[in-house]
């Protein structure tokens, strides 16, 4: 059995412990993480960090060419969310094939049976690239007007506009066979680059 605890503090912690199965199931928790009294496992707690990267900026200017009012501005702007996981790890039961290379020629020979390798459970790493999500976005306009009288006046404008969406893939141990405990990243079939372009023309 399973048994997540919430600790709310700075941040929300979740202390994972195996209740039943343990260290008898996953042998390698003892060492992974030691937090007991003399070392014992009694648990751990996955950390959830991320690291956001915003900015935006415009520029713009209005003159008056041969009595039409001229105004040109342009915008660009985005973020990045990634994240990072820690002290967890990959309890899934992926194999990949190994050999035992008794002659050392980094080759497999007759004789030299391959055997299945455990890629994460024990091998697994403690820390984790689930990936993230990417947005940015670029934005001209460009906007003309002239008076003809004190009653009439005509104009019109046109905006560009470009805007991408990502869904970040995450590192292969973060979502593999079901992905890193506590958070599992972003799969190759969950992860996409989008983008959308527009141009709009206005006349008043």
């Amino acid at each position: 059995m399973l048994t997540i605890e919430p600790h709310i503090g700075d941040v929300l912690e979740l202390l994972i412990r195996d209740d039943v199965e343990g260290v008898d199931y996953f042998p390698y928790l003892n060492d992974f993480f030691p937090d007991g009294p003399n070392g014992i496992y009694e648990g751990y707690v996955p950390t959830f960090e991320g690291l956001l990267n915003d900015y935006n900026g415009t520029a713009g200017i209005k003159t008056k060419i041969n009595d039409w009012n001229v105004d040109l501005s342009y915008t660009t702007g985005g973020n990045t969310q990634t994240y990072k996981v820690n002290q967890s790890h990959n309890r899934n039961a992926v194999f990949v094939p190994s050999f035992n290379d008794a002659n050392g020629n980094g080759m497999p020979d007759p004789g030299e049976e391959f055997e299945p390798s455990e890629l994460y459970r024990e091998n697994s790493p403690q820390s984790f690239d689930p990936g993230g999500t990417k947005f940015t976005h670029n934005v001209g306009n460009i906007d003309i007007s002239r008076l003809l009288s004190d009653k009439v006046s005509i104009g019109f404008g046109a905006e560009f506009r470009n805007e991408t969406f990502e869904v970040i893939e995450g590192g292969l141990a973060s979502y593999d066979g079901g992905g890193a405990d506590s958070f599992a990243g972003n799969s190759p079939e969950n992860s996409a680059n989008l983008t959308v372009t527009t141009l709009e023309v206005i006349s008043l």
